[in-house]
């Protein structure tokens, strides 16, 4: 769970400033592997990613409550491994499609464009 940890943070740090605010805030290997990663998405979405037993996703945390951004599919894994690159990608766009337009423009000059290396 620390390299999964690891790759979130490298792989939104090397995004430029798409994130910001991000925190591990649960991690563990045993008994079961666990992982919950937080951080803002445009200055403007809260985001919690949370890896249970091979399954994932992303959601919208709104303090009490979460609402499913994305939900990691087989194409998300690699031999049971989360390919990070493919879901930031697409956990990138989602959330794009969730900010409005005049914040985007207003935030970053562009829109619908998502950083990718």
């Amino acid at each position: 769970m620390d390299q999964l940890a690891r790759d979130l943070a490298l792989e939104l740090r090397y995004r430029g400033d798409v994130a910001s605010d991000s925190a591990v805030t649960e991690i563990r290997d045993a008994p079961r592997p666990w992982l919950t990663f937080e951080f803002t998405l445009y200055e403007f979405l809260p985001v919690a990613f949370i890896y249970d037993r091979g399954r994932g996703g992303f959601s919208v945390d709104y303090g009490g409550r979460r609402v499913s951004l994305l939900k990691l599919r087989d194409d998300h894994f690699d031999n049971g491994r989360v390919i990070v690159k493919k879901a930031v990608d697409d956990v990138l766009a989602a959330a794009r499609l969730r900010i409005p337009d005049k914040f985007l423009e207003s935030r970053d000059g562009h829109v619908g464009e998502v950083v990718e290396r």
